[in-house]
Order: C-alpha cells, then sequence, then structure tokens
C-alpha cells in the first residue's frame, strides 16, 4: 500500500466498491495472483511488472492463491481477502500504521521459502529499499544473507532444509541497485518510495513510463517467440 505506507504479508484488506490496482511482481519463480470472486487471474514474471485492477462489490472475506503451480510449498500459496467499507478501512489503515515498520532484514527473512507462513501487517513499504523488478538478484543476496541453499524436498526432511538456515542475517543489507538489464535500455527508473516520501502524480508518471515499457518488453518476447515458431515450421516444411 505504497499510498497509506504500509504492507501485508498472506493476507488484504480493501475497500468495497474501490477499484485497486495491483502492482504484481515476482522474485523468483513465475506465479498467477487470482481471487476468483472478484476477478481473472494474472501473471507475475520476474523482472517484470504488471498491473491488474480489481473492485469488490460487497463486503466479505474472499480467498485468494497462486493458481500457476510452481512446486513444493504452492498449497500453501493463498492469502484472504478482507472487502470492508470505506469507513472501516480508513480505521485498518489507522492501525496498520502504528504496526512495527517493515525493516530489511524482516523483509528478506520472508523470502525464505523456510520463514513460516503467517498474517503480518508492517507499517512502512518494501519500496523503501527495493525494487524487485529492477533488481532480479535481489532474493539471492537474501538467501545468502540467511545462509539457505535450496535442497531438494524429496531428499531432504524438513528439519534438515531449515538445520544451517540463520535466525538473523549474517551478512550486510543489499543495497539499492539495477541488475536487470531492461531498466536501462528502456530509459526506465527503479521505482523506490521513502516512508516519509509521498505517493504523487510525479512518482505515478514513472510508474506509468515503466508500465508502457513493460507492455513492449512483454510483446517484443511474444514476436520473438512467433518469429522463431516460423522459422521452425519453415525448417521443417510447414507454414503455408
Amino acid at each position: 500500500y505504497p499510498e497509506e505506507k504500509v504492507e501485508t504479508v498472506n493476507h488484504l484488506t480493501i475497500p468495497k466498491d474501490r477499484p485497486v490496482v495491483f502492482k504484481l511482481q515476482s522474485m523468483d519463480m513465475m506465479t498467477s495472483f487470482w481471487i476468483p470472486q472478484l476477478g481473472g487471474q494474472k501473471y507475475a514474471m520476474t523482472g517484470m511488472t504488471m498491473d491488474w485492477t480489481l473492485t469488490a462489490s460487497e463486503e466479505g472475506t474472499f480467498r485468494g492463491r497462486n493458481s500457476n503451480f510452481n512446486g513444493e510449498g504452492f498449497a500453501r500459496q493463498t492469502f484472504d481477502v478482507n472487502s470492508v467499507s470505506q469507513s472501516e478501512f480508513k480505521d485498518w489503515v489507522k492501525d496498520a500504521q502504528s504496526q512495527k515498520e517493515l525493516d530489511q532484514d524482516t523483509f528478506d527473512k520472508q523470502l525464505l521459502p523456510t520463514t513460516e507462513n503467517k498474517n503480518l501487517t508492517f507499517s512502512g513499504t518494501h519500496m523503501a529499499f527495493v525494487d524487485p523488478a529492477a533488481d532480479p538478484e535481489y532474493i539471492f543476496y537474501a538467501y545468502d544473507r540467511f545462509n539457505y541453499v535450496q535442497k531438494d524436498p524429496n531428499f531432504n526432511t524438513p528439519e534438515e532444509i531449515k538445520e544451517d538456515v540463520l535466525d538473523k542475517p549474517n551478512k550486510p543489507a543489499r543495497k539499492p541497485q539495477i541488475t536487470n538489464a531492461n531498466y536501462e535500455r528502456h530509459g526506465m527508473k527503479a521505482m523506490m518510495l521513502g516512508n516519509n516520501e509521498p505517493y504523487n502524480s510525479e512518482f505515478k508518471d514513472e510508474e506509468s513510463h515503466n508500465m508502457d515499457e513493460m507492455e513492449k518488453i512483454s510483446e517484443g518476447a511474444k514476436d520473438e517467440q512467433a518469429s522463431e515458431s516460423e522459422k521452425k515450421d519453415h525448417e521443417h516444411g510447414g507454414g503455408h
């Protein structure tokens, strides 16, 4: 919630009858954001930001999930969405803003597959220290800070997978940087916003520019894939 300066884990609270724009990003593998009662699904990919607008027409609690099978832990990738009145949303925001501020150590630990799934609420957002689409290498540094090494769950017990993972990081927090070559190529800036900085029209204009460029990248990838497919068809005697 960049405008309200709060962040949640495994749950959402949204105001009824108000369009909500979700900025979808993935830190590692591709996922798909889906709240069945509110609309269709939208993919989230590493190094990309995807817009998805949904509106809840009634109050209630809905179940959201990742609908793209991505291996171990897929069944746990769910979250609750609470649709409330505008006044209740304001009260919720006020309470959320009084919670502990999200720091980088806490954020990085939440990225570990070994961290227990819990519903959490913080004041502040991760946008103060990282734009995951601009720095897709971020997650590997986060893993390294906590000595997390990926192990095959088919050949390791849950205890063995967790045994060397640290409770606290042994390396300093990663500094903001851009490791996504598309950002320089397309004239994009990392979308970072300090907790004391306003989510204003200037920032939104930069976001809009990035989204336009992301769309070009996506369309370019589709065209390249289609061209490669046509080339293979031609080589094998296909086509018209």
